[in-house]
């Protein structure tokens, strides 16, 4: 029963993604990691603490499990792509694609879209136009026990399926009454078998900041665009305003950087070869659990 609705709900929550080189280097400390891919959520990740130390890993793996702390904390939500805060003054790095609607939105005849954009100070970055916002992720909570509550005591899968959407519309209208800048949601985790509320701040004034030339951003086009090793400069800067009274608002002059109250640190050297590696994000859908039934179907 759990299967059925495990598709209908988009997975926002983070999931951490492990991928390491397997190249021989001068240093031998790590250890040899044949990479199996896949993804896991931050309470999993306690799991995996031992295996993270061999691997290189420097700070306590628990850092790596609660989503509101550093450095997952860090990581945003823009409707559409993951991105991070790098700075104090609300300065967000994303990928370069997901700055195309800013781009399009200024694109004028600078020809911005291909042409790219710097902003040299603070007056010059460009409002990223109406519908763009960023999500930060200021709650969660299981809430399977009130989804799931006597489900199989329903007749019919099409009956269970509509109390399910029932209960978690009652519970999305209850965790957003009575506040103006929250934006809540219930996703179905490992097919249907478990449900996170997702409460987030939205904050409405975003601003393009830098992007780079699209031979740049866009090098090697779609063939290349999800395959490793990378080669285009895939990224991009935002950042988020709010008012003077440091509350989300609409568009204005007269607002102020949002101060985050995690970042993430850039790097002072580069990496190696053999280095551990994590990516942290907000996928759309995983199917890592399909059963064979669905993925026969499928192909």
């Amino acid at each position: 029963m759990a299967r059925l609705f495990g598709g209908i709900f988009c997975s926002l929550l983070f999931f951490v993604v492990l991928s390491c080189s397997n190249s021989q280097t001068a240093n031998p400390e790590p250890a040899k990691f044949e990479n199996p891919g896949g993804m896991w959520m931050p309470v999993q990740m306690g799991a995996h603490a031992e295996t993270l130390r061999k691997l290189g890993l420097r700070y306590d793996p628990a850092q790596l499990t609660d989503p509101l702390a550093h450095p997952l904390g860090a990581i945003v939500w823009l409707g559409g792509c993951s991105a991070s805060f790098v700075s104090k003054t609300g300065l967000i790095i994303t990928n370069h694609h997901c700055i195309q609607s800013a781009l399009q939105y200024n694109n004028g005849d600078e020809g911005l879209i291909e042409n790219g954009y710097l902003a040299k100070n603070q007056s010059e970055e460009l409002w990223a136009g109406p519908g763009s916002h960023v999500l930060v992720t200021t709650a969660f909570t299981d809430v399977t026990k009130i989804v799931l509550k006597d489900i199989e005591q329903i007749e019919g899968d099409e009956a269970r399926y509509e109390e399910i959407k029932k209960r978690i519309n009652e519970l999305t209208e209850a965790c957003e009454v009575g506040k103006t800048d929250t934006r809540c949601q219930v996703s179905s985790f490992f097919e249907g078998a478990q449900f996170f509320q997702i409460e987030q701040l939205e904050i409405k004034d975003v601003r393009l900041v830098y992007s780079p030339h699209q031979g740049v951003g866009f090098f090697g086009g779609f063939d290349d665009n999800w395959r490793w090793p990378r080669q285009a400069g895939d990224y991009g800067f935002l950042r988020a305003y709010v008012g003077p009274d440091g509350k989300p608002a609409k568009y204005s002059p007269n607002n102020v950087p949002y101060i985050p109250t995690h970042t993430l640190r850039l790097p002072s050297q580069a990496l190696n070869a053999g280095d551990l590696v994590m990516v942290t994000g907000y996928p759309g859908t995983t199917d890592r659990f399909k059963t064979a039934d669905e993925v026969e179907d499928d192909v």
